[in-house]
């Protein structure tokens, strides 16, 4: 992913809201969140985007994508594991996740393993939130999590 110049920078330790969407979240400081153009190019994240990152040495650590009128968490899981999950091994649980209902999905952290997905479906869309690598800072990011 090119990370070329953002557009505009987003303050340390700022809370990043997306309007758009409806959710916020706590960005670590020194973190620089970013989203993706039509030409796939990085630039700063802003309140409506549909897909937003922290990246650390070209590696998306943490992502929230949000797919609007995409059905239920789970069939989203059934149609789309073997993209995150390629060997089918990761644990899988469904617990609850800021007032509503989420599947959360363990693997082992590897280019082919995202070590957490997070999937919820809020007022017709789905939030999906995966972590490359499991970290103390994904627990940060999770807390920090509210719907709007």
């Amino acid at each position: 992913v090119d990370t070329g110049e953002p557009m505009v920078d987003e303050p340390s330790g700022a809370v990043y809201t997306n309007v758009r969407f409806g959710y916020a979240f706590e960005v670590p400081d020194g973190q620089m969140l970013y989203a993706l153009t039509a030409q796939q190019t990085a630039v700063a994240a802003d309140e409506q985007a549909q897909t937003v990152f922290l990246c650390e040495n070209e590696t998306n650590l943490f992502t929230i994508r949000v797919i609007e009128n995409g059905g239920s968490a789970h069939e989203w899981i059934s149609t789309n594991l073997s993209f995150f999950y390629p060997t089918g091994d990761a644990a899988q649980r469904v617990g609850e996740f800021v007032g509503t209902q989420a599947i959360f999905l363990q693997g082992t952290g590897t280019a082919v393993s995202p070590a957490r997905l997070v999937v919820l479906s809020s007022e017709g869309k789905l939030i999906i939130i995966s972590y490359e690598q499991d970290t103390v800072l994904f627990e940060s990011l999770i807390d920090s999590f509210s719907l709007l």
